[in-house]
């Protein structure tokens, strides 16, 4: 034995079967369970008590090395130069790379070229997961290895374990008699908790040449209890780019449809295409399914969501009425540049039921896939093309909405189209302020009236020609004064008008706004902070607008035409601007 002098020259020795060990085990450990971080079901252990990820982990800190630096502590360290062994006994951690190795005992072999880990094995890695084991054993080549008693912890509550891990060679690894779960296996006491979910398999096979992890004899378990055996699953390894296979399965529970399991599968058509076929199985109710396409192209990307099933409605209980229909919906969105200014795109959103979504727990419905975004619960179809560049901007398009609502009523919303906003600033300075161009042209269509099913809806188009001019002053007072001046020709086109004496008509009208804002900042500097009060004040001017009335109730009252201010309110957003009605229809006049 060794001792003593020789302390350095013993450490050396252990230190670069040390770093194999770290880097190499840790990289076929997190390849293996990586899975669960690209959203793959990834199995561990079966029938070997609890999931070792439970014991207490103590994280490790930031180790402060270098590059290729590698930090070993030990109770002791001894070689035996005749075996060529050296050996580190006793609380031992080694930091290397940003990974940490914990363990009993490590044990180098430089004649037979094997690094082993014994006791209690710990690796933490960068990204917070932790592999645990009773035993690591791995050959210099950084190519063979396996673990005992192997199972891991992984972000997002993830946890697998198997009786042991095997590396092969530099292609494969197995996890032998394996679980892997993403729910809670300890309840709040800290006592074992059986998880909601979990998948056993008596082998899981990661196969880095055809990117697959394969599972033989896989079992998938709701609380314990077997619900589907699969004797060949595989789904694509996680540390490939894009592969075909098997996504995390998804499970629930309803009053509706009772048990539920819905297991999506990836398939890849193209480079640049793929589509995901999920189709959800359910004790109440008939199948449904649920198909995602997706496609990139060089000017943009497609992007459809579709479900279907044939089958009668039912109530909250699950309980079917009604006679046996399709049942479907459609998501699809696409954008496209036709080059660096001009864009178009689409929406199609429509189903055949409104609680459809919520029958069958489809997700990520009400987003904005396109400019123009309906409110929560309602459906919009659109087709758009827009056109931007520093000083100007452009948009036409046209839409649909379709209500899902219990009080809506679709022939009731107006189909939108054409929908044109312009705006230009052109490089002139008028007056020492800028000026700023903008036109706006819409027309809407009803089949019914909202307060009267028997009279068809009203329809309305209209056309602006807006110039709007600003300025700016500072007086040596420090006084800022920001004259404005805004010009507005308005044309209508009403149809359908009740209580009228015509059902149509159409009319003009010019609108205007003078005035000014005045803000006289006064700053104020503490030891540790600055205070500015700036009182604000504005003067506006408006001649009378004219309205435009589109009926009158039997005593006269007129109903003033308003499809674009529905929504208004007066805050501290809108206070200071010179019309604050936020559409066309309706204008602000008078001295204010």
């Amino acid at each position: 034995m060794s001792s003593g002098r020789r302390t350095a020259s013993v450490k050396r020795g252990l230190l670069a079967g040390v770093a194999l060990l770290v880097l190499s085990w840790t990289g076929a450990a997190q390849a293996q369970t990586s899975a669960v971080q690209a959203g793959h079901p990834n199995p561990a252990k079966t029938g070997m008590g609890p999931i070792r990820p439970n014991r207490p982990v103590v994280a490790a800190a930031s180790d402060g090395l270098k590059d290729g630096e590698l930090y070993l502590e030990a109770d002791l360290v001894t070689r035996n130069d005749k075996t060529k062994i050296t050996t580190a006994e006793g609380s031992v951690e080694v930091r290397y790379e940003g990974r940490t190795l914990r363990a009993n005992q490590l044990v180098y072999d430089e004649a037979r070229g094997v690094m082993t880990a014994k006791g209690e094995v710990q690796i933490l890695n960068p990204d917070g997961s932790v592999e645990f084991a009773d035993q690591i054993v791995l050959d210099d080549a950084m190519k063979a290895g396996a673990a005992e008693g192997f199972s891991a912890r992984m972000p997002g509550n993830i946890k697998m374990a198997g009786a042991s891990a095997i590396r092969r060679n530099g292609e494969v690894n197995e996890l032998n008699r394996a679980i892997y779960t993403p729910c809670d296996i300890c309840a709040k006491d800290g006592s074992p908790k059986t998880p909601t979910w979990s998948i056993r398999a008596d082998k899981v096979v990661q196969d880095h040449a055809h990117q697959l992890v394969y599972y033989r004899n896989a079992v998938i378990q709701i609380m314990g209890a077997p619900v589907l055996f699969l004797p060949v699953f595989w789904h694509p390894d996680p540390q490939a780019v894009r592969k075909s296979g098997f996504l995390e399965p998804r499970f629930g529970q309803s009053n509706r449809r009772g048990l539920s399991y819905e297991q999506p599968y990836l398939q890849v058509l193209s480079d640049s295409s793929d589509v995901t076929v999920s189709p959800q199985i359910n004790t109440k109710v008939n199948p449904f399914i649920n198909a995602h396409y997706r496609q990139r192209f060089y000017s943009g990307a497609l992007d459809a969501r579709v479900g279907y099933t044939h089958d009668t409605d039912f109530d909250g209980k699950g309980h079917a009425f009604g006679d046996d229909t399709s049942r479907s919906y459609v998501l699809a969105s696409g954008s496209f540049a036709l080059n660096d200014k001009w864009r178009w795109g689409f929406t199609a959103e429509r189903a055949s039921d409104d609680r459809i979504f919520d029958k069958y727990e489809v997700g990520d419905v009400y987003v904005a896939r396109g400019p123009y975004v309906a409110d929560d619960r309602r459906l919009i179809s659109q087709l758009y093309a827009t056109r931007q560049s520093e000083k100007s901007w452009f948009s036409a398009g046209a839409f649909s909405i379709q209500g899902l609502r219990t009080s809506d009523n679709d022939r009731t919303f107006p189909v939108v189209g054409p929908l044109i906003e312009a705006r230009w600033e052109p490089n002139v300075d008028l007056l020492n302020g800028r000026l700023r161009l903008l036109g706006s042209a819409v027309a809407l269509t009803r089949d019914q009236s909202p307060s009267n099913a028997a009279l068809p809806g009203l329809d309305s188009r209209r056309i602006t020609a807006e110039a709007d001019w600003r300025s700016n002053y500072t007086l040596s007072s420090g006084i800022r004064i920001s004259p404005f001046a805004d010009v507005r020709a308005d044309g209508f086109s009403i149809g359908d008008m009740s209580g009228m004496s015509s059902s149509s008509k159409t009319q003009g009208r010019g609108l205007a706004v003078a005035g000014a804002d005045f803000t006289w900042p006064f700053a104020r500097r503490f030891k540790t902070s600055t205070v500015v009060l700036e009182p604000v004040a504005q003067i506006a001017v408006s001649p009378k607008a004219t309205q435009i009335v589109v009926s009158r109730s039997s005593t006269g009252v007129a109903t003033y035409l308003d499809e674009d201010t529905l929504a208004f309110e007066f805050d501290e957003t809108n206070l200071f601007r010179a019309n604050k009605f936020p559409g066309y229809d309706l204008y602000e006049d008078g001295a204010r």
